[in-house]
């Protein structure tokens, strides 16, 4: 099966339906996040460019959880 999960923000699907997803890649299903933003704007103090890639290192490693 394939699933995806669509997330305005990086840490939309994890927070909205992670354990959802989590039990379909255990059941070997492909499971594909998808983000409509990059994760820049809401940090103080940090550029949005670093804040971005900040954003997609912790989206990475949630997904590989």
């Amino acid at each position: 099966m394939n699933v995806l999960a669509l997330g305005a923000h990086p840490d939309d699907a994890d927070i909205g339906c992670g354990g959802a997803l989590a039990l379909h890649a255990d059941a070997g299903d492909r499971v594909t996040i998808t983000c409509a933003t990059d994760g820049e704007a809401g940090g103080i103090g940090t550029a949005p460019t670093a804040l971005a890639a900040i954003r997609r290192e912790e989206t990475e490693a949630a997904a590989a959880v």
